[in-house]
């Protein structure tokens, strides 16, 4: 019994440059994985702009633009939280219903808007004072709106 005939003719040595050679390419495709990886957790961490924010000042309106999208640009009267969307040259602007609206005292201010740096349709208002939110998308009557969120840290007597 040689070796050459449980390695199907090969020799020891032809056996293990195969081997070696299995092993190299394990290796770059381990590495090119590992890039791959890489690149995808640079894209979700996006391209380091901060997300857009109105500013806490006692300011009664503010206005912000999503900064990677033009078309995303809203005013915002953040003592009452009315928010509207800048629609063009023609339309102006136009409200945003916030569904589910709160009752507050509009000598203050009490609301604040986030936009997503990376992706301008993530987008929320804030009541500062009680933590309720409300998201925009889709309303419950069609078109844009403010839509109430289930807040879980939220006791009934704050909502």
């Amino acid at each position: 019994m040689s070796i050459e005939r449980y390695s199907c003719g090969r020799s020891q040595q032809a056996i293990g440059k195969i081997n070696t050679c299995r092993i190299m390419k394990r290796i770059i495709l381990i590495f090119v994985a590992l890039c791959f990886i890489a690149l995808e957790a640079e894209a979700q961490v996006g391209s380091g702009r901060p997300a857009v924010t109105t500013q806490l000042s006692d300011v009664r309106y503010e206005f912000v633009q999503a900064p990677t999208d033009s078309s995303q640009s809203l005013l915002v009267d953040k003592f009452a939280g009315r928010v509207w969307k800048y629609k063009g040259k023609r339309r102006g602007f136009v409200e945003i219903i916030r569904e589910d609206a709160d009752a507050v005292d509009t000598t203050i201010v009490n609301y604040q808007i986030y936009m997503s740096a990376t992706d301008s349709r993530i987008c929320f208002l804030l009541n500062v004072h009680t933590g309720q939110m409300w998201r925009y998308g889709e309303g419950d009557e069609g078109g844009k709106a403010f839509k109430r969120m289930e807040m879980p840290f939220l006791t009934p007597q704050e909502e």
